[in-house]
């Protein structure tokens, strides 16, 4: 059925699978190993206190945060169990060696969907979602903010008494859609009756959102390390069994290896697990001395893997293996089989075997694991370890040099495989969304496509000083426009103008002018054609080149190719204008607009009854703001980018999240339309003009009212605020600007002259003019402190 059909879509992964997996992976859960932790008193006081609704259990890495997050799952599911309708749990493994898995998009998603395979009748909330969505609610910038509010709707439902969610591994979540989703998880207000419990390394973003905020309690690991240290003496107890019946060994034997791991563990399960994995591959008679081949801690262990690696296989095996070591190091994210061996640099032949690309991962001193053909590290500390520990000495060179050297044979890549209509779609109208599934895999291998995503991060990496007529700007002046369909084909014309500007900031005009000018004007090209080049990818050598300003660069360079059938070019300007992009998805007219300090995100308001978001430098649409229920007249943003204000013709003013697009607030008081808004410079005061003649001061961060100014006799236009906050200044339709103390809400002068109303006012950023446009054709600068 239509639910049935849903959640087919919405299944991006079943958390209970991710579960199993880890399960086999990681060896078995001992049986009340992580027992202590149903008797802290964290746990304890957040499953009693109504209160208290994040619980969060942190530590270093290896230390069990994911074994005991699975021994929590058990222990909940017996109590729900235990009392049935009390609630119902759902959970999420956030993984960062899977891409997938690896974002809040992905924990959202993944925990609304064991909801409601667990209880169908909930399935309703995520088809209504899903079906407003058109299929499309798990992409874009809007995506999170919707799965939340879908999240908070499956909370709300009267048939749930409690709702206990538990995820682990928060920091393996990708930075950006961490910050996110910590903001929602903080500051979103969801119902009393979830309860989260989330596992962590200890992560100061985390700290600072979930401790420092005292958002709810939370067990640190390190403080509990006897607790830990026992449950890793048990896990000791199970492997060293194991390991007896395996290999042979005796009494003397077996008390020897569980003697030397419970003194060398110092309570990290990690460690446990990579010293029984060598000894599984070690003869019984042997076994000591392998145990003496590794010391205590992860770093020093990684040290003599390596050091084992490089001295017990030949020199070509070793190669191979720090082939792979390096890549996995330096790439910009996990990478398929299929395209790791090309990246690496390795032989064709070994390149295209798949099986012998696994063996030389499976050979890399425990280090990678591959996973549905995908290569990982075993651990992020192992990562690490060759990143920024004694492990970068596989960088013979330095990491800095292997980038370049990644970066230039990137470029190889892509100058190999690009050309004009690559994936042969001829019809130069042809939109990307009938393009069909799988041809641009067919056509653009996984390492191309790697290679267009990431030569210039590369690059960038490698802080190589780059030239003019070089191989950098040899490959843009034959295939940016090939470059650019790539993107367009891949679905991500913005990351490639992200690329542009990278590039652009990268390269220096002193040293390198005519490749610096090049990729300006390329970073235009681009800008200006991005909604075509995203639609329609064979654009780019029509409609974008024929409009291009006569002396535009790109349009210089690249004029052959224009299609031939092209016989009349019209009339276009000489260089490019002052407008860098159109931005179009309003359906109505655009009532007001504004710009954040640094210049990075454009709101806008529209008769449409929305706010959009965009991004200033792609051009991208971040969010579709809705809620108000009649036009939006005016927009504004608080000078850290963080807070977006509306005020609508709904006669109310809206607050709202930058960041995830949630409304933070919905300010009522008003009793007509609301004509303007501003947020001072600390974002604590928002002050709103209406046609009932008032103006209003609010707090951004409670949405209560501080004040109401009453005086003027007509409609409120346009209102101020100084920068230091004290000052407030209101245009009106009866001719006047009002000066009001922000503090007290006292007017400090009415200034009049105005033949007709004020329509707009402006305060300087030292606080001492004040600036009035009106319908009398005329601009009065008034000095603040007199009024004159």
């Amino acid at each position: 059925d239509a639910n049935d059909q849903c959640l087919n879509a919405w299944r991006l992964t079943d958390p209970r699978e991710d579960m199993e997996r880890i399960s086999i992976s990681k060896d078995a859960l001992l049986e009340g190993s992580c027992a202590w932790i149903l008797h802290d008193p964290a746990f304890t006081e957040w499953w009693k206190n109504e209160d208290s609704s994040i619980l969060w259990i942190h530590g270093d890495p290896g230390k069990g945060k994911t074994m005991m997050i699975m021994a929590l799952i058990a222990e909940i599911s017996q109590r729900l169990q235990r009392r049935p309708g009390s609630g119902i749990m759902s959970y999420f493994f956030c993984q960062n060696t899977i891409q997938e898995l690896s974002n809040a998009v992905a924990i959202v998603r993944g925990l609304l969907y064991l909801l409601a395979v667990q209880t169908p009748g909930l399935a309703r909330h995520l088809r209504r979602k899903y079906e407003e969505a058109s299929g499309r609610l798990f992409d874009g910038f809007n995506a999170l903010y919707g799965l939340w509010n879908t999240l908070k709707d499956v909370a709300q439902d009267p048939s749930l008494p409690k709702v206990y969610i538990l995820v682990d591994a928060l920091d393996e979540c990708d930075s950006q859609s961490l910050e996110m989703f910590l903001k929602l998880l903080s500051q979103s207000r969801l119902p009393s009756k979830v309860k989260w419990i989330v596992t962590s390394r200890n992560e100061r973003i985390i700290r600072e959102t979930l401790q420092y905020r005292r958002l709810g309690h939370d067990t640190n690991l390190e403080l509990n390390s006897r607790h830990v240290s026992q449950a890793v003496n048990s896990f000791i107890s199970f492997k060293v069994d194991y390991l007896a019946a395996l290999k042979g060994y005796n009494d003397e034997l077996r008390r020897s290896v569980q003697q030397y791991l419970n003194e060398h563990a110092d309570g990290t399960f990690l460690w446990v697990a990579l010293i029984c994995k060598e000894l599984e591959k070690a003869h019984a008679w042997n076994a000591r001395g392998v145990l003496g081949r590794f010391p205590a801690g992860l770093e020093p262990l990684y040290q003599r893997m390596m050091e084992q690696l490089q001295h017990d296989r030949h020199t070509e095996d070793v190669e191979l293996c720090k082939s792979l070591l390096r890549t996995v190091t330096l790439s910009c994210h996990p990478l398929h089989l299929d395209e790791i061996g090309v990246i690496a640099n390795l032989s064709k032949y070994l390149s295209n075997d798949l099986q012998a690309l696994r063996d030389i991962a499976n050979s890399c001193g425990s280090f990678l694991v591959v996973r549905e053909q995908i290569v990982y590290f075993v651990h992020q500390s192992a990562k690490d370890y060759f990143a920024t520990g004694k492990g970068s000495t596989i960088f013979a060179s330095g990491q800095m040099e292997m980038h370049y050297e990644l970066a230039c044979r990137l470029l190889l890549f892509m100058s190999q495989t690009l050309r004009k209509d690559v994936c042969r779609l001829q019809r130069p109208g042809t939109l990307i969304s009938k393009v069909e599934s799988g041809i641009v895999g067919r056509y653009l291998p996984l390492h191309v496509q790697y290679a267009c995503c990431y030569w210039v991060q590369h690059l960038q990496m490698s802080r190589k000083i780059v030239y003019d007529h070089e191989e950098f700007h040899k490959f843009l002046q034959e295939h940016l426009l090939y470059w650019l369909e790539a993107f367009s084909l891949m679905g991500k014309t913005s990351e490639g103008i992200l690329a542009l500007t990278s590039l652009e900031s990268y390269i220096r005009s002193h040293t390198s002018p005519e490749l610096h000018a090049f990729v300006h004007d390329a970073k235009r090209f681009a800008l200006y054609n991005r909604t075509v080049i995203e639609e329609a990818p064979l654009q780019i050598y029509c409609s974008a080149l024929v409009f291009a300003p006569k002396k535009s660069i790109v349009r210089i360079q690249f004029k052959n190719q224009i299609p031939g059938w092209v016989c009349n070019t019209p009339r276009v300007e000489s260089n490019w204008s002052a407008a860098l992009q159109t931005l179009e998805g309003h359906s109505y007219d655009v009532t007001s607009v504004a710009i954040s300090s640094d210049g990075q995100l454009v709101a806008s308001g529209s008769m449409d009854k929305t706010v959009r978001l965009w991004d200033a430098t792609t051009g991208a649409a971040r969010a579709t703001l809705e809620g108000h229920s009649n036009a939006v007249k005016s927009v504004a943003i608080s000078s850290d980018g963080q807070l977006v204000a509306s005020g609508s013709l709904d006669r109310t003013v809206r607050l709202w999240d930058a960041t995830t697009g949630a409304v933070r607030a919905t300010l009522e008081g008003h009793s007509d339309d609301v004509t303007s808004v501003t947020i001072s410079s600390d974002g604590q005061l928002v002050a709103s003009g209406s046609v009932d003649r008032t103006v209003r001061l609010w707090d951004a961060t409670t949405g209560a009212v501080r004040a109401t100014l009453q005086g003027h006799s007509h409609v409120v236009e346009s209102v101020a605020i100084s920068t230091d906050g004290q000052l407030v200044a209101s245009g009106s339709w009866d001719g006047t600007v009002r000066l009001w103390d922000a503090a007290t809400g006292a007017v400090r002068a009415t200034l009049q002259g105005h033949f007709h109303g004020v329509e707009s006012v402006a305060i300087s950023a030292d606080g001492q003019l004040v600036v009035s446009g009106s319908h009398d054709r005329t601009v009065r600068l008034w000095d603040a402190a007199t009024g004159a």
